[in-house]
């Protein structure tokens, strides 16, 4: 039996609590607050007062752990705006409700004092981004005897004074310190004390981001790791990245190898290391000479392979080796690549692997001939990809539009290149989402698309009215008729 409707026991003493709530001098102060507070949702101030007290009212009520009303008082934390009230929801037994009331951007300044003090930490760790906390809140919190609460405030997105930052960066656990330090509002001040940080994990969070003046004593630290986020650091000069590929150090090289101002030389340094993953980086960096891709290419796995196709300064000759490769992903990535070779698209496009033939088919510099022979391949998305190409030969767009799969006519008569005998063929088509598409060609000619206008489909005509080919006098009538 429910607890709102029926006849009962539970009902009635049920509805005698709310009563006897209502009649209590609680209920006649929260009555003007409701009156002057009233909310568009509800009719008047008394249907909110009766709901909030029903809903989140004295906490001892059986009735209040009731699963829907939890959730119900629950929303009203987050949205209430009467101060009553959020004081009833800041003594709730459920740990729920007081979190979801700490979220409420309309607290009350007592009922926000009430939560950062509250027993439970997790309502202390919700509390802690709350805009309006003031100083004393925030150093209170900043005292708190469970760490969770101190690293969320040091991890808070707005920030706080710089007393609450001095007592956090000087906290005794390491990871309290770690958040002041990758929070991105700590100034230089606090990076400098954090610089010299027992903790190596601190160290290196302050190496990410620390200026280029302290690069240089950051990378006499004894700890790899802290070398490594040197390594990693923007403001890193070339010079220094040198240093670090000395000893040949994997995770050193791995850092320096990312690093978009690693010089040429370094990485050829780098890449007599025998490491895959390490080659691979290389092969992907944008400095990477053609000389090295041209070593890279040779005796390494697949993976370092696709890099050195994918790379935009892949010599021809390379890439024209590749073409031959045994992994059908290195050869995708050569038929992908704009500085593919012209004679390798005639063998891609007979490549019995799909990855391969729909990557030349995609590539800008694939030849008319090859998207021609493309046009009667048996597989639909082959004849798909080709037909959405612009450099499509009229006649196999022509071809094209006459396909028996929808999807293939769709994309044939989107393409800008479709001649306009096909597009006049395709326009009286049944099936109105090709005529859609044939309405949103931008060179298509103008009487059809005035034809398209009376189309019975509404979309069609819409789709034809907004076409930029349409003429402005057509449009002119079109927009006064409609």
């Amino acid at each position: 039996m429910s607890l709102r409707t029926g006849t009962g026991v539970g009902t009635n003493q049920y509805r005698a609590k709310q009563r006897a709530a209502l009649a209590s001098p609680a209920a006649a102060h929260l009555m003007g607050q409701a009156q002057a507070a009233a909310q568009p949702r509800y009719r008047c101030g008394e249907i909110w007062l009766g709901r909030c007290l029903q809903l989140v009212g004295p906490p001892t009520w059986s009735c209040g752990k009731h699963p829907g009303l939890l959730r119900t008082r629950q929303r009203v934390a987050e949205r209430t705006r009467i101060p009553g009230v959020q004081g009833l929801l800041a003594r709730d037994p459920a740990v729920s409700v007081r979190m979801r009331l700490a979220f409420n951007d309309y607290l009350d300044p007592e009922v926000l004092g009430k939560l950062v003090n509250d027993r439970s930490e997790k309502v202390r760790v919700a509390v802690v981004n709350h805009d309006q906390c003031t100083l004393p809140q925030l150093l209170r919190l900043a005292a708190d005897p469970i760490w969770q609460v101190r690293k969320e405030l040091a991890s808070r997105e707005i920030g706080y004074p710089g007393p609450v930052r001095d007592v956090l960066a000087g906290d005794h656990s390491p990871a309290v310190r770690l958040a002041v330090a990758q929070n991105p509002t700590c100034p230089l001040g606090a990076l400098s004390q954090l610089s010299y940080d027992q903790d190596d994990k601190v160290r290196a969070a302050v190496a990410e981001v620390a200026p280029a003046g302290w690069l240089g004593r950051l990378a006499a630290d004894p700890d790899p790791e802290v070398q490594a986020s040197v390594a990693s650091n923007p403001s890193c000069p070339p010079p220094l990245l040198a240093q670090f590929a000395g000893p040949l150090d994997p995770v050193l090289c791995a850092a320096v190898a990312c690093h978009p101002a690693c010089p040429p030389s370094t990485l050829a340094r780098i890449a007599t290391i025998p490491d895959q993953s390490l080659r691979e980086r290389i092969a992907r960096h944008p400095a990477c000479p053609p000389e090295l891709l041209r070593t890279l290419a040779v005796g390494n796995g697949w993976t370092v392979r696709q890099q050195v196709a994918k790379h935009p300064a892949c010599p021809p000759g390379t890439l024209a080796w590749l073409g031959r490769d045994r992994s059908d992903m290195v050869r995708a990535a050569v038929a992908g690549s704009p500085s593919c070779p012209p004679e390798l698209f005639a063998r891609f496009g007979q490549d019995e692997h799909y990855d391969v033939h729909t990557a030349a088919l995609s590539n800008d510099r694939c030849p008319p001939e090859v998207l021609a022979a493309a046009a009667t391949h048996p597989m639909t998305h082959i004849r798909q990809v080709a037909a959405s190409h612009i450099s499509c030969p009229p006649a196999a767009l022509g071809q094209l539009v006459q396909d028996p799969a929808r999807d293939v006519i769709v994309y044939a008569v989107r393409n800008p290149a479709c001649p306009p005998q096909a597009l006049e063929h395709a326009s009286g088509h049944d099936n109105r989402v090709i005529r859609r598409a044939v309405a949103s060609n931008e060179q298509c000619p103008p009487d059809i698309l005035q034809r398209l206008l009376q189309d019975p489909e509404a979309d069609v005509a819409q789709i034809a009215a907004s076409n930029p080919a349409l003429p402005a006098h057509l449009r002119a009538m079109w927009d006064l008729a409609h």
